[in-house]
């Protein structure tokens, strides 16, 4: 997200080795730094915008996950199976399969190649969709059955955002604890951007979280302004941490994601 680019120009310090503890100054400023840079993030995501969550999520259309599979069915599951991606296509069809389960058919070049798009039947929303209508969704690759790239457990990109950063939040309020280690990417720069802007955004975010926004987006505009000499030696530490677990951690994943059932879509989401 360009408008949190201090992230890369701050993460210049060394890494430590042992966990050292840190607290929030004040717990309600950190809640409302984390709600406001979740909520930001969420509608970008969602309108297309340069949102942190986009870079955990490939844009695909159905052309592109026909041709890979087709060169290559193992690069395929490589690229796509188990993960995350967003599908803009059009609707050839909406059907049921043997075991009642919904999808979307997307044709690519022509009416012979086709993705099917597994959906929650129970989703009022999706009774809506017919044939010819664009949609918009997020899914997790599923790899191929009888020729045909399957995506499964697909959403509208607000519901995947949600239950994402659902997530996120969940993890992150442990940050005062002794042993907490981000769990993901986008956890460890949500942490990492409310350390770097504690000192600063304690009389801006006690309020609405379109004042907080507002002014963390105005100080990651001049990153150059904030120095090393800014940061208590307990801030410091922590950045180190958070800093050496992206770095270090290549297993750590980006947002913390996970296909399910279609079925299952409406009970995860409400």
């Amino acid at each position: 997200m360009n408008k949190f680019k201090l992230i890369s120009i701050l993460l210049v310090f060394s890494i430590v080795g042992n966990a050292q503890a840190y607290t929030p100054k004040s717990m309600d400023v950190f809640n409302n730094v984390v709600d406001a840079i979740i909520s930001d993030d969420i509608t970008g995501f969602v309108s297309n915008d340069n949102a942190m969550l986009t870079r955990g999520v490939s844009s695909i259309n159905a052309s592109k996950i026909i041709s890979v599979y087709h060169n290559n069915e193992m690069a395929g599951d490589k690229q796509f199976k188990g993960k995350p991606v967003r599908i803009k296509t059009i609707a050839s069809a909406i059907k049921t399969d043997f075991s009642g389960d919904a999808y979307i058919v997307a044709n690519g070049r022509n009416s012979y190649e086709s993705v099917m798009l597994k959906i929650d039947k129970d989703d009022d929303r999706n009774l809506k969709i017919n044939k010819g209508n664009k949609v918009d969704f997020v899914c997790f690759g599923g790899g191929m059955i009888m020729n045909t790239p399957v995506l499964n457990s697909c959403m509208y990109p607000k519901d995947f955002a949600d239950m994402v950063y659902g997530n996120v939040r969940n993890k992150i309020m442990n940050i005062s604890h002794k042993n907490y280690k981000p769990s993901s990417v986008l956890e460890a720069r949500i942490a990492y951007i409310y350390i770097s802007l504690e000192n600063r955004i304690q009389d801006h975010c006690l309020g609405s979280a379109k004042e907080c926004i507002s002014y963390i987006k105005k100080l990651a505009e001049k990153p150059d302004e904030i120095k090393k000499d800014d940061f208590s030696d307990e801030q410091i530490k922590k950045m180190k941490e958070i800093k050496g677990v992206i770095e270090s951690d290549k297993n750590l994943p980006f947002a913390p994601t996970k296909p399910v059932e279609s079925t299952r879509l409406k009970k995860l989401l409400g």
